[in-house]
C-alpha cells in the first residue's frame, strides 16, 4: 500500500512538472506571435484585436472555472452516505395498525413500481409484434419473425429479483386484507393505507352533498342501458344529417366515426376518492372513472373539436414556461404578489354557463369545419348530453352528478379552462384597477395587483359568476408560491427559484424499478431541466441541481447513471437558455409496437422493429399498482370487453377458444341462441347438437386480454393451437413460431 501511494505521488508529481514546462512553452510561442503580429497591423488595431482577444479569453475561462467549480459542488453530493431524503414520508399509514417492516419498504418503492418479471410473456410479445407489423411486406414480416423467434428461444428473465421474498409476501398480506386499502395520495405521489371502513365514510360523506349528487332509488331503474340507447339513437340521427358545408352527399359523421363512438355493452363510471393528506381531516378528492362508459368515446371526441377554441391569453401550461413569462418583471413599491385559487373547480362549473360559452365560440370559430363536418347544433346536442349525464355507481349504488364536471371525463378538462378563460376574462377587463399581470393554471393564478386594490379585485372576481369563488394568497416577506415556484421580489424585480409543497416527498421512479432506461433518464432530465430553467439565479440553480442529485441518488440512481444523461451535461452550462429540443416525430402512419418490457428481451426485439421502420414503445410488464387497484366498483368477468375467452364441454374434453370487443356476456348469449337454434355456422352449436353434449357457459374463463383486434385475433390462435382439444376455427399462425411452443 506504501509503495502504491509513493508510485501515485511520484506520477503526479511528474504530470504537475510537465504541464509547467508545457506552459512556459506556450507562453514563449504567444510573445513571438505577439512581437510578429504588432510589427505587421498598426498600433490602433493592434489595440483593438488585443481586447478582443482578452475579452474571449476571460470569458472562457470563466465559464470553465465555473464548471470545474460546479463539478466540485456536485461531488460533495455525490459522495455523501447519509440520507438526504425522509422517506418515511413515502408511505402515510392511516390505519389503526402498525405496518410492519417489510410491508413498509415495499410500499416505498411506490404504487409505480415494477417488479421483475419471473418469466418471458412470449405470446404478449409475439401478438404485440404482429399487430404492430400488419401492414408491413411480406417480406419485411419474414425478417422481423425469424428475428423476434430467435431473440425469444434464447431469452431468459433475469434471476435476480428486485424485491425481496419478504417483500413479497408482505404485498400479497396487504392485498388480501380486506379491511384496508392501499390508495395514492391525491398529490405528492406518497402511498397512503387507509381503513376501509374510514375511507367509505369519508366517500359517503362527499355523496351525501346533494347539491352535487342525487342517488337513484328505483333498483328497476338502470341509467346505464338508459343513457346508451339515447346516445346510440343521438349519434344516429347526427350521422344521417347532410353536412352544412359541403355537398349534400356528405354526411356530418361519417360511418368510421359513428362506429367509433357508437357504444356497446357499456359499464357504469364509478366513483372513488384521493387522500388530499395535506388538508385538515384527510378528505377525499373525487374522482369519477368513465372509461367504458356509455359517453367515454364521444367526450374524448369533443375535446378534439373543443380543444381549439382555448385562446390560452393567460395560462401557462407548466411551472418553467410561467418562470420564463414572469422572471425578471419589474415590481413597483405599491404592487404586491397575489394567487388566487378556485374552490372545487370541476364540480363548481354550472353546466349551463359551459354550453353557452362553448355555443358562442363555437359561432365564432372560422375553422371549425376544418375540423368537424359536424354542425354547431349537433355538436352543443352531444356536448349537453355528455355533461348532463353524469351517472356512475359507488357499491352497485347507482348516482348522478346533478351540478358540474366529472373529474374523470376527458371533456371535463376543455370545459373547465373555457370557463377559466370566460370567468378570468371577464373579470379583467370589467375590472376599475385590473393586475398588471395574470397567469393561470388550471384553476391557480398568479397576479399582480397595487396592494390598496387586492380585496377590491378579489371581490369582483367572485361576483362575475356566484357558483366559482376564489381563495387568495398574497406575498408574504416579499415571496409567493405558485405550482412549483417561489417568486420573490429582489430590487424591484422578479426571481424565481423552486418551490416544493408540503405533500412533495421527493419519491420519484425508483431505478431499481423493472423499467427501461428511457424512462429512468426521462426523470433524471426533466429533474436537471427543471432545475437549470426555473430559477433566476446561477447560486438557485446550483442550490436546485445539488439538491436533485442528492434525491436522485436517495431514489437508487448511480453516479454514472445520472452523469450519463443529457441535462446533466446540459446544466454543467453556464448559459441557461439551453433547451432539450426533442428531434422530429416520425410520421403518424409509421406502425407502432407497445412491447411489455423485459430487460435484455425488449430492447433486443426493439432493435429489430425499429430497423425496419416500426416505432417501438415500453410497458412495465407488472407494477404494484396492480396489486393495489383503485377501490372502486369493477366489473364482474361477464361484463369485461376486449377478451380472449374459454369455453369447455361438461360432457367432453372439447374447448373453444374466442375473442370479442364486446361484454363477454354478450358473446356468451349469442353461442347460447346458436346452440339453441342449431346454427351449423357455430362451432359451439355443431359440437353440442352432434353429439348431443351440455356447454359449461357457467364456467366460461378469460385466459388473456387486449384492445387491440388483431392482437386478439392472434392471441385466440396462439391458445387454440397449443391446446390438443380446441374445436374453433382461428387464423394461421406463421409456421417461424411453432419453434415457440
Amino acid at each position: 500500500m506504501v509503495s502504491l501511494f509513493l508510485f501515485l505521488g511520484c506520477n503526479l508529481s511528474y504530470i504537475i512538472q510537465s504541464s509547467h514546462q508545457r506552459i512556459k512553452q506556450l507562453d514563449e510561442q504567444c510573445s513571438d506571435l505577439v512581437r510578429k503580429l504588432s510589427s505587421i497591423i498598426s498600433q490602433e488595431h493592434f489595440d483593438r484585436l488585443s481586447k478582443v482577444i482578452s475579452h474571449n479569453a476571460n470569458k472562457l475561462k470563466g465559464k470553465v472555472k465555473n464548471r470545474h467549480s460546479r463539478k466540485l459542488t456536485d461531488m460533495g453530493a455525490f459522495v455523501t452516505e447519509d440520507p438526504y431524503v425522509d422517506k418515511n414520508r413515502w408511505v402515510i399509514n392511516l390505519f389503526n395498525r402498525q405496518l410492519s417492516e417489510h410491508e413498509t419498504s415495499a410500499l416505498q418503492n411506490g404504487l409505480n413500481f415494477a417488479t421483475t418479471p419471473k418469466t418471458v410473456p412470449t405470446s404478449r410479445i409475439v401478438a404485440n409484434v404482429e399487430s404492430g407489423i400488419y401492414n408491413l411486406s411480406g417480406s419485411a414480416k419474414a425478417t422481423i419473425r425469424a428475428s423476434v423467434v430467435n431473440i425469444l428461444k434464447n431469452s431468459k428473465p433475469e434471476a435476480t429479483q428486485n424485491i425481496t421474498r419478504q417483500q413479497r409476501a408482505a404485498v400479497q398480506s396487504l392485498q388480501q386484507d380486506p379491511s384496508i386499502t392501499v390508495v395514492p395520495a391525491d398529490k405528492g405521489k406518497a402511498v397512503v393505507v387507509m381503513d376501509m371502513a374510514e375511507y367509505r365514510e369519508k366517500v359517503h360523506t362527499l355523496l351525501s352533498d346533494e347539491n352535487t349528487y342525487t342517488k337513484i332509488t328505483d333498483k328497476r331503474r338502470n341509467p346505464t342501458s338508459r343513457v346508451e340507447k339515447d346516445l346510440n339513437k343521438l349519434l344516429s340521427e347526427i350521422k344521417s344529417c347532410s353536412s352544412t358545408t359541403h355537398d349534400q352527399n356528405v354526411k356530418q359523421m361519417d360511418p368510421k366515426t359513428y362506429h367509433r363512438l357508437h357504444s356497446t355493452d357499456a359499464t357504469p363510471a364509478s366513483f372513488y376518492g384521493l387522500p388530499k393528506i395535506h388538508k385538515p381531516g384527510i378528505p377525499l378528492r373525487p374522482i369519477t372513472s368513465c372509461i367504458n362508459a356509455p359517453t367515454y368515446n364521444v367526450s374524448g371526441h369533443l375535446v378534439s373539436i373543443l380543444s381549439p377554441l382555448l385562446e390560452e391569453k393567460h395560462s401557462v401550461t407548466n411551472s418553467v414556461v410561467f418562470a420564463q413569462h414572469v422572471k425578471d418583471q419589474p415590481i413597483a413599491e405599491d404592487e404586491i404578489m397575489v394567487s388566487f385559487d378556485v374552490v372545487a373547480l370541476f364540480t363548481s362549473i354550472p353546466v349551463d354557463l359551459a354550453l353557452q360559452i362553448v355555443r358562442e365560440k363555437l359561432q365564432q370559430d372560422v375553422t371549425l369545419t376544418e375540423r368537424t363536418d359536424i354542425s354547431v347544433t349537433n355538436i352543443m346536442k352531444l356536448l349537453e348530453f355528455v355533461l348532463k349525464n353524469s351517472f356512475f355507481t359507488y357499491e352497485q349504488e347507482h348516482y348522478q352528478q346533478t351540478f358540474g364536471c366529472a373529474m374523470g371525463s376527458p371533456v371535463s378538462a376543455t370545459i373547465a379552462n373555457l370557463v377559466m378563460e370566460y370567468v378570468e376574462e371577464r373579470a379583467i377587463s370589467t375590472a376599475t384597477h385590473p393586475p398588471r399581470w395574470w397567469y393561470r393554471y388550471v384553476d391557480d393564478s398568479h397576479a399582480c395587483l397595487k396592494k390598496d386594490y387586492v380585496q377590491e379585485f378579489h371581490d369582483h372576481l367572485n361576483s362575475v359568476n356566484a357558483n366559482i369563488q376564489f381563495t387568495k394568497e398574497v406575498e408574504q416577506g416579499n415571496k409567493l408560491s405558485f405550482l412549483d415556484t417561489t417568486t420573490t421580489r429582489v430590487r424591484g424585480r422578479i426571481q424565481v427559484s423552486v418551490y416544493r409543497k408540503p405533500t412533495h416527498t421527493d419519491k420519484y421512479l425508483d431505478y431499481n424499478s423493472h423499467h427501461p432506461s428511457q424512462h429512468k433518464r426521462s426523470v433524471v432530465n426533466t429533474l436537471l431541466h427543471r432545475a437549470q430553467e426555473i430559477p433566476s439565479t446561477n447560486a438557485e440553480r446550483s442550490r436546485e441541481r445539488r439538491h436533485v442529485i442528492k434525491v436522485l441518488r436517495d431514489n437508487n440512481y448511480p453516479l454514472s447513471f445520472i452523469r450519463s444523461c443529457k441535462s446533466y451535461h446540459n446544466s454543467l452550462r453556464q448559459d441557461s437558455s439551453t433547451n432539450d429540443s426533442s428531434s422530429a416525430n416520425a410520421s403518424s402512419a409509421s406502425p407502432f409496437v407497445v412491447l411489455p418490457y423485459v430487460r435484455g428481451v425488449s430492447e433486443r426485439i426493439s432493435r429489430v422493429l425499429r430497423n425496419n421502420g416500426v416505432k417501438v414503445g415500453y410497458k412495465p410488464f407488472r407494477v404494484l399498482r396492480t396489486c393495489f387497484p383503485r377501490p372502486k366498483d369493477k366489473p364482474s368477468s361477464l361484463q369485461c370487453r376486449g377478451v380472449v375467452y374459454k369455453v369447455g364441454c361438461v360432457d367432453c374434453n372439447f374447448v373453444y377458444y374466442g375473442q370479442t370487443d364486446r361484454a363477454l356476456q354478450t358473446r356468451l348469449k349469442e353461442h347460447k341462441r346458436a346452440v339453441r337454434v342449431g346454427d351449423n355456422n357455430s362451432k359451439v352449436a355443431q359440437h353440442a347438437n352432434q353429439f348431443v353434449h351440455s356447454i359449461d357457459f357457467d364456467h366460461a374463463t378469460i385466459v388473456d386480454r387486449a384492445s387491440n383486434f388483431h392482437e386478439r385475433l392472434f392471441l385466440e390462435a396462439w391458445y387454440s393451437k397449443r391446446d390438443n382439444n380446441a374445436g374453433n376455427e382461428h387464423i394461421d399462425i406463421p409456421d417461424v413460431y411453432e419453434s415457440l411452443a
